[in-house]
């Protein structure tokens, strides 16, 4: 879906500056670099794939530690989030097209007052709009991550680039889960715990 629905991005997009900079490089047989932008983004994206594993890869602890049901409701808040995930892949083009970097700065801002509302009212109702909300948020910021790219690497760079962002997307998730684990023992052992961290790690990624 993120291929499919990922906007036409054509040089001609991009601001005049960028195109010259980026024909200079080809002619002068010079290899070009991928610029300020997109490596300030590499590290916002990055963290905002570690912060998202607090919630999506722990939701049934966060579940069960909070008494909020069985394992069919943690069933059902899994399916929420990738419900919302994919409702998110499938309208990004017309958000992109609309908002741009606004969608990075909601993507980021969003999830981290959920995780503040989820830490202080843990409930069912929380869990239900977290699942829903975080999954569309995160549908959106993955999406986001190869259309901005895109958009921000000279063309000849992108190949490139769209490899080092998938490596961010699996890395940071990976490193997510063993970051919230051990600041589960740190916290007395609950999930629910972390969730002021997770909303630290996305503040930091929104001020970048």
């Amino acid at each position: 879906l993120t291929i499919l629905f990922i906007p036409n991005i054509k040089p001609s997009d991009r601001p005049q500056d960028e195109t010259a900079s980026a024909g200079e490089g080809a002619e002068g047989g010079k290899k070009e670099g991928l610029g300020s932008r997109f490596w300030i983004f590499f590290v916002s994206a990055f963290l905002f794939f570690m912060a998202y594993c607090a919630f999506f890869s722990f939701i049934s602890v966060f579940v069960a530690e909070n008494n909020l049901g069985d394992t069919a409701f943690t069933g059902l808040c899994s399916s929420l989030t990738t419900a919302g995930s994919l409702v998110a892949s499938l309208i990004f083009g017309a958000m992109f097209g609309k908002m741009r970097r606004k969608v990075s700065l909601l993507s980021l801002f969003i999830p981290a007052v959920l995780y503040i509302w989820a830490w202080t009212s843990p409930s069912q109702a929380s869990a239900i709009i977290f699942s829903i909300a975080y999954g569309f948020v995160y549908g959106g910021f993955f999406s986001l991550s190869y259309a901005y790219t895109a958009c921000c690497v000279p063309p000849s760079r992108n190949g490139f680039a769209m490899g080092l962002i998938t490596f961010n997307y699996s890395v940071g998730i990976t490193l997510g889960i063993y970051l919230f684990t051990a600041l589960m023992g740190v916290d007395g052992g609950t999930i629910t715990g972390t969730y002021p961290y997770a909303a630290a790690i996305l503040a930091v990624s929104l001020i970048i």
